[in-house]
């Protein structure tokens, strides 16, 4: 994914060329020029690579005593480093409320052109995430969303009437209602809002215990373990998408 020019990529490249293993190289260009988010570990790594390279003459994968190899050794100040990019994407599968926003937005656009503000205020239920208990949003099945959004949209049109005055209209997902408020206003287009309980992110197989941070420095610790007695031992992590807790408005 080219999210920087050809010129600067081939740059960072051409900078951790000669010190990185060709396998591991190669890995990482191909994955760069994947159209697709996939490609912005690959990005992250290179850049990271390289820009220790430069800073500290970092070693790229150096063989630990149980054989394991690490991304980075800073040799000047013994510091081990295992490189990982985290994501919120199963969150955005489990509460998928950006695509039912946008859904709702492209209902509201073709069945209800009035004047006014719209504002959905998602209903919340108590989870155990990551050991605690959190508040997480309630929604259908992202594969329902199309067809309950269109329904809304109708159900709003027979409310409002001529959308002349502020009316709520409620929605329960598996138990939790939802509530959708107009207000009219002084545009000449629609608008919408939405409100959401705060969340954690993580991954499926982790739902129970783990986020994804977690996970992360998890799958790091036997890369680590064998670092030298008197080591430091680090973990690099990107956020690739969206943020950890959510909440806002379109």
């Amino acid at each position: 994914m080219l999210i920087f020019s050809r010129r600067t990529l081939q740059s960072v490249i051409d900078t951790v060329s000669g010190h990185t293993p060709d396998s591991q190289l190669r890995s990482l260009i191909n994955a760069v020029e994947k159209p697709n988010k996939n490609g912005i570990p690959g990005v992250w790594e290179l850049y990271l690579l390289a820009g220790h390279i430069l800073a500290h003459n970092a070693k790229v994968e150096p063989t630990l005593a149980n054989g394991k190899k690490p991304d980075i050794l800073l040799p000047e100040h013994l510091i081990y480093a295992d490189v990982k990019a985290i994501s919120d994407d199963q969150a955005h599968h489990d509460y998928p409320i950006e695509f039912f926003i946008e859904t709702f937005s492209d209902q509201i656009l073709r069945r209800l052109p009035v004047m006014g503000n719209f504002q959905v205020d998602f209903g919340s239920r108590k989870a155990s995430i990551d050991g605690q208990l959190v508040s997480v949003p309630v929604l259908p099945p992202k594969a329902d969303i199309a067809q309950i959004t269109k329904q809304i949209a109708l159900d709003l049109r027979l409310q409002g009437g001529d959308f002349k005055r502020p009316f709520e209209y409620l929605i329960v997902f598996d138990g939790v209602p939802t509530k959708i408020s107009f207000t009219p206003g002084r545009h000449d287009f629609p608008t919408l809002g939405w409100n959401s309980a705060h969340f954690t992110t993580h991954r499926r197989h982790d739902r129970e215990v783990d986020s994804v941070a977690k996970s992360a420095l998890d799958g790091a610790r036997p890369q680590l373990e064998s670092s030298p007695e008197g080591s430091l031992r680090g973990l690099p992590l990107r956020w690739r998408h969206g943020a950890l807790d959510k909440r806002g408005s379109t």
